[in-house]
């Protein structure tokens, strides 16, 4: 994989995706990993996230990773 940058930090590099997870994430405090999502409210004002584990976490911006695998069940793309 070839570096692409963003104003002047590398943003991916030969580790992948982790990179990016990294710099998304440098300024951010509260970040969840590996939670199973079972809705996702958005009201205009913010969103909120409920997990199998009965957690609900309201915030004004959340970034979702699936699988490509899932999207493809999902949206049926071919």
């Amino acid at each position: 994989m070839t570096s692409l940058h963003y104003a002047k930090e590398h943003v991916f590099d030969d580790t992948g995706f982790t990179v990016l997870i990294d710099y998304l994430g440098k300024d951010v405090a509260n970040i969840r990993l590996e939670q199973v999502v079972t809705e996702i409210r958005h009201n205009g004002t913010f969103v909120e996230v409920s997990t199998s584990g009965g957690q609900r976490y309201r915030t004004d911006f959340v970034l979702i990773t699936v699988r490509g695998g899932t999207l493809l069940l999902l949206y049926k793309v071919k």
